[in-house]
């Protein structure tokens, strides 16, 4: 992954879309990432709207938080609860 501060990102969109070399381009300002421009052949779309959106997210912390208090079902309970058991 390559990083450049937005005062040095002199080069056209382009041009930077061209040089991403199968890496995501991370550009921050003061050391702190505001973008990030991303090889489409590495992600379908779908994970990139859903990881960008917060409700989402919100929803996944959640059940993550629901897991570590022993909340969540274990790999067996879903399979049961699929009827694949």
């Amino acid at each position: 992954m390559r990083n450049v501060d937005v005062t040095q990102a002199n080069d056209s969109l382009g041009q930077s879309v061209r040089q991403l070399a199968g890496e995501p381009l991370v550009v921050t300002e003061d050391g702190v990432p505001i973008a990030a421009l991303v090889p489409i052949d590495e992600l379908d779309l779908e994970s990139l709207a859903l990881g960008s959106n917060p409700r989402f997210m919100a929803i996944l912390e959640e059940a993550r938080a629901q897991c570590r208090q022993g909340l969540g079902l274990t790999p067996e309970a879903v399979r049961r609860e699929l009827g694949l058991l």
